[in-house]
């Protein structure tokens, strides 16, 4: 006798809303009257998209290789640390948007974001970097910081008018002024000195060169070095070379810091630290050593 198979639920299936125009006209209206009425997220988005789906025509793009621009620009002045990056974004139907964030020095905080406002959409990935990459180049040759036409990245000598990007003025750290302190005067020298090497005024980098004297160990070298992923950064470690079996370079790693300037300092902050330690472990070992020879020399009396 055959079994009858159990019957599976139907899936219910959505009915279509019906589009009703003549209030969407009412709220558009009213939104119109009142632009300060908060829209809704859900309202914003349908908004968006049929913005897009209106809006067919992409942006011309020109005849020119603007991302190989982008790379050439960027060789170009490698000196002063040229940089850009992009960042895709998948729009809705099926779309995509680019920006590409530019900065022409690597000691500046000017970082410029292309194109200005909200990017439009394309059908192809590669459109949308393109168009990016377009209107960078554009505002780049309009400010004459590059010459017009595409045909070169950089302007030939002598050209008049030319722009450059300049680096954010730092203040000197304390051992690029030829030993001056913050707090005024140069750092004491001789062997009348002794070095407080835990007065921050005084730079780290002097203050590790101190503390390796008094332990007996090799003044580190500093390997700076631009960060992998925003070479407008940096990142660095302490080589202590002959004495590396003590300090291994992991201890003293730092990672994406402002300048090479800065990175050095930022490793020697970290290297005292581990210094400091040091020379705790030997203060309380040679405590412990006088210690047990001063109850030697009680009780043999």
């Amino acid at each position: 006798m055959a079994t009858l198979a159990p019957n599976k639920p139907q899936e219910s299936q959505q009915d279509e809303v019906a589009i009703d125009f003549d209030a969407i006209r009412a709220w558009l209206t009213e939104q119109q009257r009142n632009p300060d009425r908060e829209i809704t997220p859900m309202q914003k988005r349908a908004l968006q998209d049929l913005h897009r789906s209106l809006n067919k025509e992409e942006p011309p793009m020109g005849d020119l290789d603007w991302i190989s621009l982008m790379e050439q620009y960027k060789n170009a002045h490698k000196a002063e640390g040229a940089f850009h990056i992009f960042h895709d974004t998948e729009a809705p139907l099926g779309k995509w948007t680019c920006i590409v964030k530019f900065r022409g020095h690597k000691d500046s905080d000017d970082v410029y974001t292309f194109p200005v406002g909200d990017p439009p959409a394309f059908a192809k990935k590669k459109d949308a970097k393109r168009y990016a990459a377009k209107c960078c180049i554009e505002w780049l040759m309009k400010e004459r910081y590059m010459p017009m036409g595409g045909a070169s990245v950089s302007f030939l000598k002598g050209t008049q008018g030319v722009r450059h990007f300049q680096p954010k003025i730092l203040p000197v750290p304390e051992e690029d002024r030829g030993g001056a302190r913050l707090g005024g005067g140069p750092v004491p020298t001789g062997k009348e000195y002794k070095m407080d090497v835990h007065d921050e005024d005084i730079p780290a980098t002097k203050r590790v060169e101190e503390m390796c004297r008094r332990l007996g160990l090799v003044s580190p070298k500093y390997v700076v070095t631009p960060n992998l992923d925003n070479e407008a950064y940096f990142d660095g470690y302490a080589d202590f070379a002959a004495d590396a079996g003590r300090i291994s370079t992991k201890e003293t790693k730092v990672k994406f810091i402002y300048s090479r300037t800065f990175t050095r300092h930022a490793i020697a902050e970290k290297v005292l630290g581990i210094l400091f330690e040091i020379e705790k472990k030997r203060k309380e070992i040679c405590d412990e050593v006088a210690g047990e020879v001063l109850a030697t020399f009680v009780s043999k009396k």
